[in-house]
């Protein structure tokens, strides 16, 4: 699971907020839901689509080519996007799969042929800095609304 907490000025101003604070948190808690859609679905994106070099196994719908080291994981048998999911709690979202073996695709175990699948800091990366965004523009927008 991925936790995204607010740090520096962020978690300075988050903390010296004294008027409205429902308001403020009305306004972090609807932008973290807004940004855990987004890691969630491009999550599921990087895991259902794009071509990996990995080896071809043969299955009875056809062949698979699975991910090689160091690429995001390859949909096979929908196990593991189906099991992708985010979760409010407080002011931080969790984002990353159900299943015991995401994490173990992610972190690499020895019993994982070749080494880890990044995907899950992939996707906090490329969803960084959107989520900053959803969170300025929902405490500014609970701030509006009180004027």
């Amino acid at each position: 699971m991925i936790k995204i907490t607010p740090v520096g000025r962020t978690a300075l101003r988050l903390r010296g907020i004294k008027f409205h604070p429902m308001a403020f948190r009305h306004g972090i808690h609807s932008a973290l839901h807004d940004a855990g859609k987004i890691a969630e679905l491009h999550l599921i994106t990087l895991i259902r689509t794009g071509s990996r070099t990995g080896l071809f196994y043969k299955r009875p719908w056809g062949f698979h080519q699975a991910s090689a080291p160091g690429e995001p994981p390859k949909e096979d048998f929908s196990n593991l996007h189906r099991s992708v999911q985010y979760i409010v709690r407080g002011n931080q979202l969790e984002v990353g799969e159900a299943l015991e073996y995401g994490k173990t695709l992610e972190f690499g175990e020895k019993n994982l042929k070749g080494g880890r699948r990044p995907h899950i800091m992939a996707t906090q990366e490329a969803t960084q800095s959107e989520a900053i965004e959803f969170l300025k523009r929902r405490v500014s927008e609970a701030l509006r609304k009180l004027s």
